[in-house]
C-alpha cells in the first residue's frame, strides 16, 4: 500500500536495480498489484548497476538516468549520489 501511494504521488526520488532480474520482478509485480509503470517516470531517476541491467531497464522501456562506472554496490551509490550531488 505504502509503495502503491507513494508511486501514485511520484514521491521517489530514485530506483536502483542490481541486475536484469530485478528489473523483470520489480515490473511484473506491480503489474499484478495493478499498478502501470509508464516509461519509469513514478520511479524518479533508475540507477542502474552496469550496463547489462541498464540494457534490461531500456529494454523493459525505462529511461535509465545513472549507471554505475563499476558493477558493484559501492559504484552504484557512487552513481546514485552523483546524481543528486549539488
Amino acid at each position: 500500500a505504502l509503495l502503491a501511494q507513494a508511486l501514485q504521488s511520484r514521491t521517489i526520488d530514485a530506483t536502483t536495480f542490481t541486475s536484469p532480474s530485478t528489473v523483470q520482478y520489480l515490473l511484473e509485480g506491480l503489474a499484478a498489484a495493478g499498478i502501470a509503470v509508464r516509461a519509469g517516470e513514478q520511479l524518479g531517476a533508475i540507477v542502474c548497476i552496469g550496463q547489462v541491467t541498464s540494457a534490461a531497464a531500456r529494454s523493459a522501456g525505462l529511461s535509465v538516468a545513472a549507471e554505475a562506472t563499476t558493477a558493484t554496490v559501492a559504484g552504484l551509490v557512487d552513481a546514485l549520489l552523483g546524481l543528486f550531488e549539488t
